[in-house]
C-alpha cells in the first residue's frame, strides 16, 4: 500500500531491498541523538539505484531517511556513492547556508544491513519530480519556486570546497580539468552500460553523432572553474517547504564532485529547453533564469560558449538512460518509474537536443 508523507514522497509497505531492522536499530542507538526505539521502515518507491528508506523511532516519532547500496556486484561502482554523498552533506551542513538534509553517521560496516549507508533527517515537504514545469502551482508561486531553485544554486557555487573542509577527503582529491574529468568518467560509464545485452538479446540505445560530438565538446570546452557541483542538479532532486515557494532541500549528491558550475547550469536550464509557448503562465524563460543565477552569482551574462555546456547536459542523460536501460535487465535493479522514463522515443528527443546544441555551436556533424 502506498504513502503519501508529503507531495512527491511516496513511500510503500514492500520493501523492494530487506533490511535487518533490528541491526539498524542496534546502530542508530549509537549513533542518533535521542534515539529511543524500535524502529519500522518503508521503501521510497521511486528509484532503486540506491535505495532509500523511510525510517521511523516509533519511541519518538522523528522520521530518518536511510540510504544504501543496491545489494549485488554493482555494474558501475562510481554510480552508487553513497560515501561522497555523506561526505558532501556533512560538509555543507557545517559551513555553508546551502539547504540539505542534517545528517548523523555514515556506516561503511557491511555487517549491519550488507551494504555502505548513511543516515539523514526525513524532511517533510513537496517533491515536483512528476511536474518539472510545476503546472499545478499558482503563477507567483510557480515563479518564486524556480527563483529559489537558481538562488539554491547560486550558494551551492559560492561555496570554497577548501574552505568548506570538502577538498582531500576521499573522493574529493581533484580539482581542475573539471570537464575533461567528468566527459571521461560518464564515457567510462557508458563503456560498460553497452555490454548489457537485453533479456531478450537486444543491444542499448546508442548515441547518434557519438565520435563527432565528444571530439567537438573536447575541442570547445569553457575555460576551467573550480566550485562545488551537485551533478544532477534539478528540480527533481530538490524539497520544497510544504506551503512556501522555496527550497528547503537539495538531495541526492552521489554525482557530486570538485567541478564547473556551469555543468549545474545547464542541467538546471536543459530541463525547460522549449519554446516559451509550452511554458505555463508565470514560468520564467531560460534567460531569466540564467539572467538570475549570474546575478546571484556574481557571474556576468550572458555566458560565453554555453552550446557545449548544454551539449554535454544532453549527452550525459543519454547516457543516465543507458544506465537505466541496463540495469532495467536484472529485475529489482532498476523502479519501474525510472524504467518509464527511460524509453526510446526519450532517448531519442534527448540525442535530438545534443545534437541540436552542437550544431548551434558550431559542430561539423
Amino acid at each position: 500500500m502506498a504513502s503519501k508523507e508529503g507531495e512527491g514522497q511516496a513511500t510503500i509497505d514492500k520493501l523492494f531491498v530487506p533490511v535487518d531492522l533490528d541491526s539498524l536499530g542496534r546502530y542508530m542507538k549509537k549513533v542518533v541523538p535521542g534515539y529511543i526505539g524500535p524502529i519500522s521502515a518503508r521503501q521510497f518507491s521511486k528509484g532503486l539505484s540506491n535505495p532509500k528508506y523511510l525510517v521511523t523511532d516509533e519511541g519518538t516519532g522523528k522520521k530518518y531517511v536511510i540510504k544504501r547500496k543496491p545489494p549485488g556486484k554493482l555494474l558501475i561502482e562510481t554510480a552508487h556513492q553513497v560515501e561522497r554523498e555523506y561526505r558532501v552533506i556533512h560538509a555543507l551542513q557545517s559551513h555553508t547556508n546551502v539547504p540539505v538534509p542534517r545528517v548523523y553517521a555514515l556506516c561503511e560496516d557491511q555487517s549491519v544491513i550488507g551494504a555502505t549507508f548513511f543516515i539523514m533527517d526525513f524532511m517533510q515537504g513537496r517533491v515536483f519530480q512528476d511536474r518539472p514545469l510545476l503546472d499545478h502551482l499558482a503563477p507567483a508561486d510557480r515563479r518564486k519556486c524556480l527563483e529559489s531553485v537558481m538562488d539554491t544554486a547560486a550558494k551551492l557555487h559560492k561555496a570554497d570546497p577548501v574552505k568548506i573542509g570538502l577538498f582531500g577527503q576521499v573522493g574529493f582529491t581533484k580539482m581542475g580539468n573539471a570537464y575533461d574529468r567528468q566527459i571521461n568518467t560518464w564515457v567510462r560509464s557508458e563503456q560498460a552500460y553497452l555490454k548489457v545485452k537485453g533479456r531478450d538479446g537486444s543491444p542499448n540505445y546508442t548515441i547518434k553523432e557519438h565520435d563527432k560530438m565528444l571530439s567537438w565538446m573536447r575541442a570547445n570546452l569553457p575555460k576551467d572553474e573550480v566550485a562545488v557541483m551537485h551533478g544532477d542538479f534539478g528540480i527533481h532532486n530538490m524539497i520544497f517547504h510544504p506551503t512556501e515557494p522555496r527550497v528547503i532541500a537539495l538531495i541526492d549528491w552521489e554525482n557530486c564532485t570538485i567541478g564547473h558550475p556551469l555543468s549545474d547550469l545547464a542541467t538546471i536550464l536543459g530541463n525547460y529547453t522549449r519554446p516559451p509557448s509550452d511554458l505555463p503562465e508565470g514560468f520564467p524563460t531560460t534567460t531569466e533564469l540564467m539572467q538570475r543565477y549570474c546575478l546571484t552569482v556574481g557571474r556576468p551574462y550572458p555566458v560565453p560558449n554555453f552550446d557545449v555546456c548544454m551539449c554535454w547536459n544532453f549527452f550525459k542523460v543519454c547516457i543516465q538512460m543507458q544506465g537505466i536501460w541496463a540495469r532495467g535487465q536484472t529485475p529489482g535493479l532498476e523502479s519501474p518509474e525510472s524504467a518509464r522514463s527511460a524509453t526510446a522515443d526519450a532517448f531519442k528527443r534527448t540525442n535530438d537536443l545534443a545534437l541540436m546544441f552542437a550544431q548551434s555551436g558550431g559542430a561539423k556533424l
